[in-house]
C-alpha cells in the first residue's frame, strides 16, 4: 500500500499514532502555559500534544479545540505544471484515474474536453490539486528563469 493511501485510510478510518517526543520536545509540552495557535492559557485536562500527521513531528501544546480544528482542515498541495493545460493534464489524468480508489478521487475542471484549468487527486482532506502555471504567467518558461536571481523556496525543506 503506497504511503498517500495508507494515510488517507487512517485518516478515514481515525486511526492516530500517538506523537512520539524527544525529551526537549516533552520537556516543552509539559512547561507549557498556552496554546501555541490561539494563544488563550489552557484549561485543565485541556492541552494535546499537536503534531503533523503525515511526518509525526511535533508542532506544539495545542488546547484541544484548535487541535480538531487543525486535523479537519483540508491540506492542499498545489503542483504546477507550465503549459499542463493543453498537453500534459492528458498524461497525468490517464495515470491518477488508474489509481483512484474508494479514497483517493480525481476530480477535473475543465473549460472544454481538451482543456483543463485544474485536476485534484486526493481525499475529501488532502489533495494534491495540479494547476497550469502558464495561466498565471504570460512569459515562457525560459523567460521566467532569466528574470530570477535565485530560487528561495528551493533551498526551503518541506520535511525535517
Amino acid at each position: 500500500m503506497s504511503i498517500f493511501k495508507k494515510i488517507t485510510y487512517n485518516i478515514k478510518h481515525n486511526k492516530k499514532d500517538k506523537p512520539i517526543l524527544n525529551k526537549y520536545e516533552e520537556d516543552e509540552f509539559q512547561e507549557a502555559t498556552e496554546c501555541y495557535i490561539c494563544g488563550k492559557e489552557f484549561e485543565e485536562n485541556n492541552k494535546v500534544r499537536e503534531h503533523d500527521h503525515l511526518s509525526g513531528k511535533y508542532r506544539g501544546a495545542a488546547c484541544q479545540s484548535c487541535n480538531t480544528k487543525e486535523g479537519k482542515t483540508t491540506k492542499l498541495i498545489p503542483v504546477f505544471f507550465h503549459n499542463g493545460s493543453n498537453y500534459d493534464f492528458h498524461f497525468l489524468i490517464e495515470e491518477l484515474m488508474k489509481h483512484e480508489d474508494e479514497y483517493n478521487k480525481v476530480k477535473l475542471l475543465s473549460k472544454n474536453s481538451e482543456n483543463y484549468i485544474s485536476i485534484d487527486y486526493g481525499s475529501y482532506n488532502r489533495k494534491l490539486r495540479f494547476l497550469d502555471s502558464y495561466r498565471f504567467m504570460l512569459k515562457g518558461l525560459s523567460d521566467i528563469a532569466k528574470s530570477m536571481d535565485d530560487f528561495p523556496i528551493l533551498e526551503k525543506r518541506v520535511f525535517r
